[in-house]
């Protein structure tokens, strides 16, 4: 059986209708074909989300916010080293996001921007920079590049002081 993907509209509707009281969460689950659990783990993040919304007890712009994870989510994905307005800088850039879409965005479902965040910055670190090779660096993946770097200076370094 194929698992069925669903908007956040549809999801939404599913979770209004259970809220409005109209119908046992049983009887919608039945009808849309989905778990309790399941209802119940939209419904929980529905409120959150809707909780976020109404309190801004920091009284922080809510674009600054955004544009600060978004900048430190850059700064994870190493955006900031590639020159995005070249044809080679945006198509490394291009390259970079869709394998993070392909290997983990498009498998994995977050609850919030945090775990997306964390799980991001623990991929790149523990996967992408160790077992990813690049063409790049002389199909080597960025942590041997850096070894085999660190090993051409220091010989480097020793054979200036002869």
């Amino acid at each position: 059986m194929q698992l069925r993907k669903w908007s956040s509209e549809e999801k939404m509707a599913i979770v209004l209708e259970g809220l409005k009281g109209e119908k046992s969460v049983a009887e919608i689950c039945r009808e849309h074909q989905i778990s309790q659990a399941l209802y119940y783990r939209w419904r929980d993040r529905f409120l959150e989300a809707g909780q976020k919304g109404l309190s801004n007890e920091g009284g922080e712009d809510e674009t600054k916010v955004l544009q600060a994870q978004i900048e430190k989510l850059e700064k994870i994905i190493g955006r900031q080293t590639i020159a995005i307005d070249s044809p080679r800088g945006n198509a490394e850039t291009e390259r970079v996001i869709r394998t993070i879409k392909e290997e983990l965005l498009w498998l994995n479902e977050f609850g919030s921007f945090e775990e997306a965040e964390a799980r991001i910055g623990a991929w790149m670190e523990e996967d992408y920079n160790r077992l990813y090779v690049h063409s790049a660096l002389g199909y080597l993946s960025p942590e041997e590049f850096a070894q085999q770097w660190a090993q051409t200076q220091e010989a480097t370094s020793q054979g200036a002081q002869i």
